[in-house]
């Protein structure tokens, strides 16, 4: 019988220990998921803010008249890649290739206008078309 209560006393430790570390692993990921939202509603005001920058400047004369502006009748795109001149970065550099490379686009249907040598280089390796770089 006293076998039996030093099993039972065993088992609740475990599940009191399992309990604890399992509210602990809830905190961190609800610690996660906060952070992760207050980011995306950060990227979605500078999104909102964008569009509305664009949207007031394509009301302007000047700015109708940009070839960015022109309708477009072909199935060409054209990308602006903004990256940087270094690896510096963290991952931004790659994240943003990964975008283009594992978006809906095709290789043969883009011209890319590269601003930094590392956004450049990696999209020139995948084969890419790159009209201009305009690194430095």
């Amino acid at each position: 019988m006293g076998a039996d209560i030093k099993q039972l006393r065993t088992r609740i430790k475990s599940v009191d220990s399992t309990l604890h570390l399992t509210k602990a692993m809830g905190l961190v990921a609800s610690s996660k998921i906060r952070r992760a939202t207050d980011s995306m509603n950060k990227g979605r005001a500078y999104s909102d803010a964008l569009e509305e920058t664009v949207g007031q400047l394509s009301r302007y004369e000047e700015c109708k008249k940009s070839p960015y502006m022109e309708a477009r009748t072909g199935r060409r795109i054209r990308l602006v890649v903004i990256a940087g001149d270094r690896g510096l970065a963290g991952g931004y550099n790659s994240n943003v290739v990964k975008l283009i490379t594992g978006g809906d686009f095709k290789k043969e249907d883009l011209d890319i206008y590269a601003l930094g040598s590392k956004g450049c280089d990696m999209l020139s390796r995948r084969g890419y078309h790159i009209v201009e770089n305009c690194s430095d």
